[in-house]
């Protein structure tokens, strides 16, 4: 049966979803802070709540612990995301505070923008400076209306959308907003809940979004989907383990796309050691992969290996990231971070078993203990949990092997 395309916008539905990532985003930094109680935990206050409850809910420093700054930074990443300069809505949602009144001063900025619609989605920083790359609103529908007609064809109504990532990251917003907008179905938000809640939920025909962290972590439970169910991955590369999730889980299939925050999904394939095919609205010309609505080529981040005009082999990192729970790191700029710090002469930094390690060589003289416990400070209010070394190993110099290279350390 042919699939029903709505009109290009994003539902109310969605914009909630959106507003309330946003929200519980900021509210975990603020937590860590001390500047929100237990008792102003959004998840908890909307829990089994009807739409409309959760629309009364305004965003003060009285209900969700958002004072006059953290109401400024809270719009301010809404403005970031939504763009929303462009139609000067955001001067709006500080006098209207209720996630209702936010919704529907978002649906007013997507009528008064038209065909400049656009969304900024923020790199991790984890590979250099974070910044927000912008993407407009019709290449991203043409990418999903592609996933709809090729890999992903079985999705539809009355099967359900199970999210595991936070929409409000380009992966989530595609799988979790476009996407069930594009076929009117509904979506399970689980991003905040603990990885069983997958299993609980997923019903024949549904589609659960996850990442290969949280593929790995719900082969850890030990249990299987009912029959019928489908899985996507992304936000980094899986690992044979990731697809050990296709059988211990009992998926029908598991289907990998590839794709980064700067260029939104390029492939995806259905197993291991398959090789990716282009997405629809892609074609590869001069090894280079351009978006057939406009042309324009993408900034691709990996090595490729061409084995026909639309399917290729990743050949690994052009910029030697590593991946930390499905977060992209980069070992180099941690070290940069690291040499930053007075007292440091040298540094290392490689990836552990599952987290970064990083070995330092104090200046001649340094107190090793003071040293070490201003870097743990240093990492902890400077970088994301994905970033930041789980070990810190001291020695006079960096370890080497018996050739003079650079070597690991326990």
């Amino acid at each position: 049966m042919p699939v029903q395309l709505f009109e290009q916008g994003l539902s109310k539905d969605a914009l909630r979803r959106l507003i309330i990532s946003f929200i519980l985003r900021d509210q975990q930094k603020r937590a860590k802070q001390g500047l929100v109680q237990s008792d102003q935990a959004l998840t908890p206050m909307i829990f089994g709540k009807q739409t409309a409850e959760i629309d009364a809910i305004e965003v003060t420093e009285e209900t969700l612990g958002f004072d006059s700054l953290g109401t400024l930074e809270l719009i301010l990443g809404l403005n970031r995301f939504f763009d929303l300069n462009q139609s000067g809505v955001e001067d709006y949602l500080l006098i209207k505070r209720r996630i209702g009144d936010w919704i529907n001063l978002l649906s007013q900025h997507r009528q008064i923008v038209g065909d400049a619609w656009a969304f900024g989605f923020a790199t991790s920083g984890s590979t250099g400076d974070a910044r927000v790359v912008p993407h407009l609103a019709e290449t991203l529908w043409s990418e999903m209306r592609s996933q709809v007609a090729g890999p992903f064809s079985e999705v539809s109504a009355p099967g359900r959308i199970v999210l595991l990532v936070p929409p409000h990251h380009i992966y989530g917003f595609l799988f979790g907003c476009v996407l069930p907008d594009i076929l009117g179905i509904e979506v399970i938000d689980l991003h905040r809940d603990g990885p069983g809640a997958a299993f609980r939920h997923a019903r024949s025909g549904d589609l659960v979004v996850g990442t290969p962290y949280n593929w790995d972590m719900l082969q850890k439970i030990d249990r299987q989907f009912v029959n019928g169910v489908y899985g996507v991955t992304s936000a980094g590369p899986s690992s044979a383990t990731t697809w050990d999730s296709v059988a211990r889980g009992n998926l029908a299939r598991l289907t990998e796309v590839y794709g980064s925050t700067e260029t939104g999904g390029i492939a995806t394939r259905s197993g291991f050691a398959e090789p990716f095919e282009l997405l629809p609205h892609l074609e590869m010309s001069d090894k280079r992969i351009l978006r057939r609505i406009d042309g324009e080529p993408l900034p691709l981040q990996d090595r490729l290996e061409w084995i026909s005009p639309n399917r290729f082999h990743l050949r690994g990192r052009l910029d030697h990231v590593v991946q930390v729970a499905g977060v992209n790191v980069s070992p180099q700029h941690i070290r940069d971070r690291i040499l930053g710090v007075d007292g440091v002469a040298d540094a290392a930094v490689r990836m552990g078993a599952t987290r970064l390690k990083a070995f330092v060589v104090p200046k001649s003289g340094m107190d090793t203990a003071d040293l070490q416990h201003r870097l743990q400070a240093h990492v902890f209010s400077t970088l994301e949990a994905t970033a930041r070394p789980e070990s810190l190993t001291f020695g006079d110099h960096l370890p080497r092997n018996e050739m003079g290279k650079a070597a690991d350390w326990s």
